[in-house]
């Protein structure tokens, strides 16, 4: 697996708590259709992912998700 330099996504949850009123609409939405497509991706191919939690979904440096 490459480098993954971003932050999880349990962090940037914190972080915008303690900053805003949370994650943004827009933001959530995206992260969430990411998480969708990974995990049907992952279903093709029959892979069962039974360890999804926010600390195991990583961004990369361009902002998408990496299920890890």
């Amino acid at each position: 697996m490459e480098v993954l330099d971003g932050p999880d996504l349990f962090a940037l949850i914190k972080e915008s708590r303690c900053q805003s009123r949370g994650v943004p609409f827009n933001m959530a939405r995206f992260f969430a259709a990411c998480v969708l497509f990974g995990l049907a991706h992952m279903h093709e191919r029959g892979i069962a992912f039974r360890d999804l939690k926010p600390e195991n979904v990583m961004l990369d440096s361009c902002g998408y998700v990496r299920i890890v």
